[in-house]
Order: structure tokens, then C-alpha cells, then sequence
């Protein structure tokens, strides 16, 4: 993926390690699995970087308002910026989508669409 935030920026943007599938395989090549709370859910982020691959589920108490499994994913990029934090996630243009963007602070929300021609 490229480009592709480090794995300490994960930790930051998520306020917490992961749950890892494997501890003798290296964090890129890894399942990451990452879980965190806002006042509006609980957002959960799993990540296979050299994969290219990515699960990602939005739940507020038992429901569950957004479950995607992504592949082909081409990049991610963490955004901070007037105490708002951003997770962008970027796809082959061929695939007419635009990039997911997945708001993580204060509260969630996602932006996502497909490109028309």
C-alpha cells in the first residue's frame, strides 16, 4: 500500500495496540485488529497491510450500521487537523471509487461514493 501510515500511527489514531493474529509475524504482513469508542459506537479496524486488505465495522450498542470488507485497497492516510482526526483509505482509480474517508474524532462518520463518468 502506498502510501501507508506507520504502525505507531495507527496506535496513536486508534488510542491502543491491536489485536494481532500472529506474534512472530511482522506488523505488515500481520492481522491487525483495532477497536475504538466515540459517544456515538464503537468503530472496529482490521487490517492486512501487505494484503491490501481491510474490514472495518461501525456498531452503536447491538447494531451494527456499517460492516465492510475491502480489498484492493491502494493506500491510507491519517488526517488531523482543528481536533477532528481522519482515516482516508485509497483505491485503484480503474475501480471508480472514490476514496472512503472515515471521520475517528470527535465522533464517527463516513463519506464514500462512486465515481461517475
Amino acid at each position: 500500500m502506498k502510501p501507508f501510515p506507520e504502525e505507531y500511527e495507527f496506535i496513536e489514531l486508534f488510542e491502543s495496540e491491536p489485536k494481532i493474529l500472529d506474534e512472530k509475524v511482522p506488523f505488515f504482513y500481520n492481522n491487525n485488529i483495532y477497536k475504538l469508542s466515540r459517544p456515538n459506537g464503537e468503530l472496529y479496524f482490521e487490517i492486512e497491510p501487505g494484503s491490501h486488505w481491510t474490514r472495518i465495522a461501525w456498531k452503536q450498542a447491538d447494531q451494527i450500521l456499517i460492516d465492510l470488507t475491502l480489498e484492493n485497497v491502494k493506500g491510507i492516510e491519517i488526517e488531523k487537523r482543528s481536533g477532528n482526526e481522519f482515516l482516508q483509505l485509497f483505491f485503484d482509480e480503474d475501480q471508480g471509487l472514490k476514496p472512503l474517508i472515515i471521520k475517528t474524532k470527535p465522533e464517527f462518520s463516513m463519506i464514500w461514493g462512486t465515481i461517475r463518468e
